[in-house]
């Protein structure tokens, strides 16, 4: 018999949305029982769902007290000082630093920050493979990060439960269509990338760029969406367009994510690849995430890291 998993998103945006759903899809496939709910409308539901029969509780974190103070998280967080099961933050991001921070509005029309988590059984999920802890430097870096929730932290790559993500994009492109581009990247910019690529010599006329990185490479065929004005906007691009039409797709360096990390952008650029295509490693990407680069690797990962979920009920 599985178990009663409560999985909790913050806002409807496209990418939050599909971490949350696939996540979700992979817990139930193994015969868990899964129920999806909004944050804020916990609190509101609380008896309704019968939240204290859940043995799991995962949520996104949020980025500041601001807005992690929708639903009355107060009196949310009331209410989860009984709950007996175990609570865990699922937490992907290396740069961003999330908060577990929400107000607390007093009689007198002051505000006070507190933690969310004091007091409960939690802990940080982070999607990192586990030998991280062997690597003192990166190790730190990742403990400042999170250093405001004062939680535990479970090393547990819950990203390859986004396995529904890599089918429906393998299953929605021809990957036997005529090759026309060179090599592919896609992805927004950042400085450690864009040095990776043109290490790899990315960029010119017959390559092409997808996304807010498209604009540092002029000679490069440049795809990103624009405005009436003209001007770059933060549409969805469908780069399933232009990924599969690629002889290279690159992987660049990141630092931590290259070592440690499986990340969505991987395993979208494997699911959307054409079949006469060839991945591109930058030479300082790890051999552990090399080894993830069939659909068998991926779903045979995604059952053993349900099975670490899982186990976060007995810790």
């Amino acid at each position: 018999m599985g178990l009663k998993i409560l999985v909790a998103w913050n806002s409807p945006d496209r990418i939050e949305q599909r971490d949350v759903t696939s996540l979700a899809e992979s817990l139930e496939y193994a015969g868990n029982e899964v129920t999806l709910i909004r944050r804020s409308h916990m609190f509101k539901k609380y008896d309704e769902l019968d939240i204290d029969s859940y043995d799991l509780i995962l949520m996104k974190p949020w980025f500041n007290a601001m807005f992690g103070s929708g639903g009355n998280m107060v009196g949310l967080k009331e209410r989860l000082k009984n709950f007996k099961g175990k609570i865990g933050i699922i937490y992907c991001d290396i740069k961003m630093k999330f908060s577990p921070f929400i107000l607390d509005r007093h009689d007198d029309g002051t505000y006070e920050k507190i933690n969310f988590f004091d007091g409960l059984d939690a802990s940080l999920v982070y999607s990192l493979h586990e030998s991280i802890k062997d690597d003192p430097v990166s190790l730190a870096k990742i403990k400042e990060r999170t250093s405001d929730f004062n939680l535990p932290i479970n090393f547990i790559e819950w990203n390859f439960c986004t396995i529904s993500v890599f089918n429906e994009l393998y299953n929605s492109v021809d990957h036997d269509q005529e090759i026309i581009y060179s090599k592919v990247y896609f992805g927004q910019y950042k400085k450690g990338i864009y040095d990776s690529l043109r290490i790899m010599e990315f960029g010119k006329c017959n390559d092409v760029v997808i996304g807010g990185i498209a604009h540092k490479f002029p000679e490069a065929h440049q795809v990103y969406e624009k405005d009436n004005k003209g001007n770059q906007s933060g549409k969805a691009i469908p780069f399933e367009d232009y990924v599969p039409k690629a002889k290279y797709v690159l992987i660049p360096y990141e630092p931590i994510k290259s070592e440690y990390q499986v990340t969505l952008r991987f395993v979208e650029s494997i699911a959307l690849m054409n079949k006469n295509a060839e991945l591109v490693f930058d030479p300082r990407v790890s051999e552990y995430l090399k080894s993830f680069t069939t659909r068998e690797s991926l779903e045979r990962k995604s059952k053993e890291v349900v099975r670490q979920l899982e186990g976060l009920v007995n810790e």
